[in-house]
């Protein structure tokens, strides 16, 4: 799990940075839940958005406005697709 975090958090520093590098660009954080054991307890949608999103906003001081976190459909374990979107661009398609 702790290194799971930490490749979370790695991978939303590189995101952050890239969206910060392209001004109105948008972050997509597409979480799929997991119908696993770990995925509905500890790993949760609820419990990752909100991980997620603190981390982006309070840690990495990302404004909030331009992350949107979806919701995707149930895989087997959790999964999370990280997007930036630049202007004009159409957002992610969710499966």
């Amino acid at each position: 799990e702790a290194q799971n975090h930490d490749q979370d958090k790695a991978r939303f520093d590189n995101c952050v940075i890239q969206a910060q590098n392209t001004p109105d660009s948008q972050l997509y954080v597409i979480i799929y839940p997991g119908t696993d054991k770990a995925s509905t307890t500890k790993n949760s949608f609820d419990k990752l958005s909100k991980r997620a999103l603190d981390y982006m906003v309070k840690t990495r001081g990302f404004d909030p406005r331009r992350i949107s976190i979806v919701r995707g459909s149930n895989h087997a374990s959790t999964g999370v697709e990280i997007w930036i979107v630049p202007p004009g661009a159409q957002p992610p398609v969710v499966q």
